[in-house]
């Protein structure tokens, strides 16, 4: 279980790379989607037409392995196939993981894999492919970049560097929530915030970009000061030693906007707790952690319903599952701004 959790988390993860336009990561974006559609339980596709193309993922997938790359003690049957695609769920990489597990695949190169995918893509009718040209608008997206090196590319300047994005907010045993929490902190959007470990008094505040965190820590060199019941109290705001590696994900959420807040614009008839279970989700070994869920109107008039979560990958993963669901296909789904970033100061009511 903790393994399928795993390549849950690496599908979203995926999905919120930003879009190349080209090469091996579009690729697997485009299968995975029509995959995943394609082997989940309520759709809108029709019986017959999920069950051929399904019939045709297998038969490719065992057609490539078998007389391409020839790599696997034994040859793979379509029924196994078909098996394998209905165990994992018709996930991309948790097939690719079995595959490579049994080495009828191989990972020292991404060529098996981009193999596959062309294979997969090669058998869907034409109308099911998604196409999408690359900046000059004659190539299209199975043409991989890496097909036509000559020589090994130097390496780039990366635009960020590994800097600080970590406070540690000290002496919030009181604080009993996530939604207490993200009320004393402020200048940016977050990546994640966490509650005091047992037997401690401080909580973590990881920023999205280092200039929030900055800024965070600069507003508080004195301390936050928070009322209670009979009087304040000042919970005192430290850097965490050592920078922070800023991943392709997490670029990826700071260049589209992407927050740890999900909304679905759209009348949606379910009760609080429905919808709580809703964004905690199914697993038992991972739940997501929420901060809260809020009801209200866009300028529009439109109802909407906000899902803030403690960690932006548990929101990643949300609205994946969100944009999946049929129940939610009427609603629009993005993300709303963090309230971290807009606030400028303590606030109880956000």
């Amino acid at each position: 279980e903790l393994e399928n959790e795993y390549m849950r988390r690496a599908s979203a993860y995926v999905d919120a790379l930003p879009d190349t336009k080209k090469g091996t990561p579009q690729l697997i974006k485009v299968v995975s989607h029509k995959m995943r559609v394609t082997y989940k339980p309520l759709t809108s596709m029709d019986v017959k037409e999920k069950d051929a193309i399904k019939a045709r993922f297998a038969f490719a997938i065992a057609n490539y392995l078998n007389k391409t790359l020839r790599k696997g003690p034994t040859e793979c049957t379509v029924s196994s196939i078909k098996q394998k695609l209905e165990d994992v769920d018709g996930d991309f990489l948790r097939l690719c993981a079995i595959l490579v597990e049994e080495k009828h695949m191989s990972l020292e190169t991404l060529d098996d894999v981009t193999g596959l995918l062309k294979a997969l893509l090669d058998i869907l009718p034409k109308a099911e492919l998604i196409i999408v040209p690359d900046m000059l608008g004659s190539k299209p997206v199975l043409e991989d970049p890496v097909d036509s090196m000559k020589t090994w590319p130097t390496q780039e300047k990366r635009d960020s560097i590994a800097a600080p994005r970590t406070c540690i907010l000290k002496g919030v045993s009181a604080v009993t929530s996530i939604n207490q929490l993200q009320a004393l902190v402020w200048g940016g959007r977050l990546e994640s915030i966490s509650l005091p470990e047992p037997g401690s008094s401080n909580a973590l505040v990881k920023f999205l970009t280092a200039d929030g965190c900055k800024k965070y820590h600069a507003d508080t060199v004195n301390g936050v000061e928070v009322g209670g019941d009979k009087k304040s109290a000042v919970v005192f705001v430290e850097l965490a030693d050592g920078p922070n590696s800023t991943n392709d994900v997490i670029q990826g959420c700071i260049d589209n906007g992407m927050t740890r807040c999900v909304r679905a614009i759209g009348k949606v008839d379910c009760t609080n707790t429905q919808l709580m279970e809703l964004a905690k989700g199914e697993s038992q070994v991972n739940k997501r952690e929420v901060d809260c869920i809020k009801h209200g109107k866009n300028a529009r008039g439109h109802d909407y319903i906000e899902f803030r979560f403690a960690n932006i990958y548990h929101a990643l993963s949300f609205r994946r599952e969100l944009m999946d669901n049929e129940d939610w296909e009427h609603c629009n789904i993005g993300y709303a701004p963090d309230p971290c970033e807009l606030a400028t100061g303590v606030r109880y009511k956000d």
